[in-house]
């Protein structure tokens, strides 16, 4: 079966481009728009050789316009096959009240209290169900102070009870969950008066991607409050096992963000029923058939 149609692109084109589409209305008016666009070539074809023939259409194109019908058609019917098993992002809701993330999802703390042991040998800190390591430009990995002497007070922050997080190089980390969850938050501190900034404040921007085996199911970005305890949490639809926190504002010239207690639960987000992309597709597709016959009438 071939899969071009006259002014149309190859149908592989479409599932290649269909994630553009996030609404009903938008994937129509494309698939019709192409659709017109080449019987208007047809129309125009017809009325010359109309002049020509006086008023008679010939065999060919008669049987011409009924096989490009056709094509079309069968497109359309594989676009819709093809664009209904589409994968989609998860559907997610973020939260930075911690109680209220608490309640609603139904997670617990994941790492515990965190231990008070300084600089963390390897960069690989175990902590309950979640491995912690460094993201991409970061260099060491701090769990309290452990006595390091820079330290005010002994602890990275006031602001949270315990041990903390610090990082050397950006705030990039790498969290690993032991299992699959639906939920995950996190305790974070970004100094801009508080002791141990370390550096120039600079207002730091965060993203942070959720993934499974390897596959990304959907992210988000954040900015914390500074100078105090602030928290940031997902919950999702789709479960994932990783979570990458990368600072996205450059150059942090070594200023410092802390981050405390991890929390994760495995009660899955029930979102609002909204058709997805490959949803939208089928019921343009439909559309454009209904449209096409009743033109053809």
């Amino acid at each position: 079966m071939t899969d071009s149609v006259v002014g149309l692109p190859p149908l592989g084109n479409y599932c290649n481009r269909i994630n553009r589409f996030r609404d009903f209305a938008s994937l129509a008016r494309y698939v019709l728009g192409k659709y017109r666009a080449s019987t208007d070539g047809d129309a125009r074809n017809t009325r010359s050789g109309r002049k020509v023939q006086d008023g008679c259409l010939s065999g060919n194109r008669r049987a011409e316009g009924s096989n490009k019908m056709k094509t079309f058609q069968r497109s359309l019917l594989g676009l819709m096959l093809a664009t209904a098993s589409l994968p989609s992002l998860a559907d997610l809701s973020v939260f930075t009240e911690k109680s209220t993330f608490l309640a609603q999802s139904g997670a617990t703390s994941a790492s515990g209290p965190l231990a008070d042991i300084g600089k963390v040998a390897g960069n690989i800190l175990a902590a309950g169900s979640v491995t912690v390591t460094l993201g991409s430009g970061a260099t060491e990995l701090f769990s309290g102070t452990g006595g390091v002497a820079a330290a005010v007070n002994q602890d990275w922050t006031a602001r949270l009870p315990g041990a903390d997080i610090a990082i050397s190089g950006p705030e990039n980390l790498e969290i690993a969950l032991m299992d699959p969850v639906f939920s995950f938050g996190f305790d974070i501190v970004e100094p801009e008066f508080d002791p141990n900034l370390n550096a120039p404040f600079v207002d730091s921007s965060f993203t942070v991607t959720l993934s499974l085996g390897g596959v990304s199911v959907g992210s988000f970005s954040f900015n914390p409050d500074n100078d105090t305890a602030a928290f940031v949490g997902v919950w999702t639809d789709s479960p994932f096992d990783r979570v990458s926190i990368v600072e996205t504002t450059a150059p942090s010239f070594g200023e410092n963000e802390f981050f405390g207690q991890f929390f994760s639960g495995t009660v899955a987000f029930q979102p609002p029923p909204i058709p997805e992309p490959g949803t939208w597709a089928m019921l343009a597709g439909g559309l454009a058939l209904l449209a096409m016959t009743r033109r053809r009438r």
